[in-house]
């Protein structure tokens, strides 16, 4: 089986949590990182062999990168899951996936429209 490519959305509480499940994880690896803090992405990164990103965007342009933990707090998820989405990603969320249930339609209606896993 191969290893499954991952990417972070958001590197503060809950960002290197994930890193460390997928750094633990049999077949996944960490292959990027991303925060509007680029010191904060940095220092996730060099602690796990990756790459760091102030813009997500430019994240998901990496073809090694087939799915993204979204580590940042409800409210800010759903313009953040329709990109990731669109760009070919399977999406990873904390709970609750968003603040409300509109949120969460989009975010359900852009995975299926993509052809992603939510």
């Amino acid at each position: 089986m191969s290893s499954v490519g991952f990417g972070i959305i958001g590197c503060g509480n809950i960002g290197p949590v994930h890193a460390m499940a997928i750094r633990d994880a049999d077949h996944a690896h960490l292959v990027g990182v991303s925060d509007l803090n680029v010191e904060l992405a940095g220092k996730l990164a060099s602690e796990h062999n990756a790459q760091s990103y102030g813009d997500y965007r430019e994240m998901l342009a990496n073809d090694e990168i087939q799915a993204v933990s979204i580590c940042v707090p409800s409210g800010l998820r759903v313009e953040i899951a329709e990109t990731v989405a669109a760009a070919g990603k399977h999406v990873l969320s904390e709970k609750p996936l968003e603040v409300t249930s509109e949120k969460i339609d989009r975010i359900i209606k852009a995975t299926q429209d993509a052809g992603v896993k939510l």
